[in-house]
């Protein structure tokens, strides 16, 4: 049989124990929550980047379509300028030096036109890559924070605390097998 002062003293180190383990736990739930609010947060945030950089390689390929028409129209009016320049100084305009000139004007300008349409491409391609990329980290931060339970985190911060007590004293000699 123990004797009254082993049992307060056990006691004593119980409550003890006991509180600290309240307060771990309470503790590892408050950890926990703001984990998990945090994902969360974290995975708005990469949804709302990812609808940005969508937007973004839209509004690319529009610029790269405004400006490739802007380039086949600047080609127009210099071939027409070149036409008039060959008409104005005599030139006949059937000869085959002017269909040369204006036919180079004219695959020039174009090359220049697929060129401006192949950049905005790129640029537009990049910008999706982005927004992929946004949306595999909202994925995962959603995961995460679904994977986050604070309520089960502080249980086994609880069961750690009442394990650990358990075996400090075990080793202190209150096993009761003396």
């Amino acid at each position: 049989m123990c004797e009254p002062v082993t049992i307060a003293v056990i006691a004593a180190v119980a409550g003890v124990n006991a509180a600290a383990a309240g307060a771990s736990a309470y503790s590892t739930y408050q950890q926990a929550k703001s984990a998990k609010a945090q994902a969360n947060y974290e995975s708005s945030v990469a949804s709302n980047n990812k609808v940005i950089a969508e937007r973004a390689a839209d509004d690319s390929i529009k610029r790269g379509a405004v400006e490739e028409d802007r380039k086949r129209q600047d080609i127009e009016l210099l071939k027409g300028k070149q036409i008039a320049g060959f008409a104005g100084s005599g030139t006949d305009l059937s000869s085959e030096s002017v269909y040369d000139v204006i036919g180079e004007t004219a695959a020039l300008g174009e090359l220049d036109a697929l060129t401006i349409r192949s950049n905005y491409a790129r640029e537009s391609y990049e910008k999706r890559v982005m927004a992929m990329n946004y949306g595999a980290q909202a994925l995962l931060s959603n995961y995460q924070a679904q994977s986050i339970n604070p309520a089960t985190s502080a249980g086994l911060s609880l069961v750690t605390s009442a394990g650990q007590f358990s075996q400090s004293a075990l080793s202190a000699g209150f096993g009761g097998g003396k």
